[in-house]
């Protein structure tokens, strides 16, 4: 999967899947129809939001059939897997390095050390663009005001949630949701 598609998604569930999926060193898996077919089905789907739900079920599928073979790589891995479970868990997500830190038993620094060197991005970075990819999605598939979306995300200002959108959006909320 090519990270530009996973970024382009705005899928919480389909990004979990996957970073569970890439914390994992070897999967041995038996070639299984209902694999097979959703690969198929995979190679010929041309429909973004499709192969989003399609992905998501294939990774689910891989999970579950390779859950009593997989092998763990490491204590690292472990803890970007538990940050994106941390992340995904949208009633109280925060834009706060040492709070994700401090749930995960870690330092801030170690967290972004982890972070940079896992997936190459800064622990605030991370949180980032979570942060961007939820706005987002309560963008497109709610009727919520700007100023109820940021109120959901934990910005106390909306000025300030705008603002931060627009750095890592490039666009404002608004203008992003009439695109």
């Amino acid at each position: 999967v090519k990270k530009g598609f996973v970024d382009n998604s705005i899928d919480g569930e389909l990004k979990s899947l996957l970073s569970r999926l890439s914390g994992l060193t070897c999967i041995h898996l038996r070639e299984t129809e209902s694999i097979g077919t959703l690969f198929n089905l995979l190679t010929k789907e041309k429909d973004f939001t499709v192969t989003e739900g399609l992905l998501k079920a294939l990774f689910a599928k891989i999970l579950i059939a390779a859950k009593p073979l997989v092998i763990k790589t490491n204590k690292t891995d472990d803890i970007i897997a538990l940050l994106r479970e941390l992340l995904n868990q949208t009633n109280d997500l925060q834009n706060n390095v040492a709070y994700y830190a401090e749930k995960l038993h870690t330092t801030p620094q170690n967290l972004n050390a982890i972070c940079r060197k896992t997936l190459s991005q800064s622990a605030a970075e991370v949180i980032a663009e979570h942060i961007i990819s939820e706005a987002k999605r309560q963008l497109i598939y709610t009727e919520n005001s700007v100023s109820e979306i940021a109120y959901s995300l934990n910005f106390n200002d909306t000025s300030h949630f705008v603002k931060y959108f627009k750095r890592f959006a490039g666009l404002t909320p608004q203008v992003f949701r009439n695109t």
